[in-house]
């Protein structure tokens, strides 16, 4: 028996079985593949639908377009490509308080690096625009991670944009 579940369109969702007549119909484009996947190619991280490639020049009077990606979006593409390349990582985020956003830490945790990813070797990295400064309590923190030889460093849109941080984690795996 096919129950049609509450709340759904008719002949969207059903549970019990497929509905009759189900499959590709191209007619309405539903089940039917499309883009650089659609002849079967395996999606890995080579094809990573993110990929960094070469960065556009924006129109007249428009900022470029590194300053239009923002960090959430790059950390975020970051951890997926890394994920893709089978990595372990870590991010912090902060959480909202009575006096603002804040990242609860403890010690000397203030300026503590985005991204910490675990391959072959750790790397530790924190995420800027192209023209973003590092804060003192950041440059410490990177000096230190250094000096203890922990390849640490900023990763800045260009570095996304240029192929940078998909080299450097492709390295991790190896």
């Amino acid at each position: 028996m096919t129950t049609k579940l509450p709340g759904r369109p008719k002949g969207s969702l059903t549970v019990g079985g497929p509905r009759e007549g189900a499959g590709p119909d191209p007619a309405r484009g539903v089940g039917v593949k499309r883009g650089r996947h659609a002849q079967g190619q395996a999606k890995t991280p080579d094809s990573f639908p993110g990929e960094p490639g070469p960065a556009p020049t924006p129109p007249p009077g428009r900022k470029a377009y590194t300053d239009a990606i923002s960090e959430d979006e790059r950390r975020s593409g970051a951890l997926v490509l890394a994920r893709l390349y089978g990595l372990r990582t870590a991010h912090f985020r902060p959480a909202l308080t009575a006096k603002g956003w804040r990242t609860p830490v403890a010690g000397d945790g203030k300026g503590w690096p985005d991204l910490i990813i675990v391959g072959r070797r750790l790397i530790i990295r924190e995420l800027k625009t192209d023209r973003g400064r590092v804060h003192p309590d950041q440059a410490a923190w990177l000096a230190v991670l250094q000096a203890a030889g922990v390849d640490a460093g900023v990763w800045r849109v260009g570095d996304w944009l240029d192929g940078t941080i998909r080299d450097e984690l492709g390295r991790l795996r190896q």
